[in-house]
């Protein structure tokens, strides 16, 4: 995996205890996490190292500031924060479409329901996107 904003290699740096995304939906009051792997980017220079930005072995993001100024601005360096070469950067493209040009065209009422085209993606591990293809949904009033 290579981080997202300067692409240096990331490292394993040691073990923390954390929370996976699967685990709080799993078992919301859980007391005790396992000792994981912790990938982080060894470049002094890079915003990712300085906040002391970290990754799981599937690419989730966790940030340890707990100033909100500061996610902002890394949000606005790089919209896409999943590592390059992770399960959680091809998501975030094929899912989210973080960091792509999202698409949306609302078309005239028919039949009481609002059409829309949508736009949907295809990515690879690096966040490429390999097929885009429309579809055409019916929006419901209530």
């Amino acid at each position: 995996m290579k981080c997202p904003l300067c692409e240096t290699e990331l490292v394993v740096t040691g073990q923390r205890e954390f929370e996976t995304l699967i685990e709080h939906c799993s078992d919301p009051n859980m007391e005790e996490y396992p000792l994981r792997d912790v990938y982080q980017c060894t470049n002094v220079d890079c915003l990712c190292f300085v906040n002391d930005m970290f990754w799981n072995d599937y690419g989730e993001t966790y940030f340890n500031s707990p100033v909100l100024d500061q996610y902002k601005t890394m949000r606005d360096a790089c919209p896409n924060l999943a590592p390059f070469g992770s399960y959680e950067r091809q998501a975030s493209v094929e899912i989210y479409k973080e960091g792509v040009r999202r698409y949306y065209k609302p078309m005239p009422i028919v039949f009481g329901r609002q059409l829309a085209i949508l736009c949907e993606y295809e990515a690879d591990m690096d966040g490429n996107i390999l097929k885009r293809w429309y579809k055409l949904r019916f929006l419901r009033y209530r």
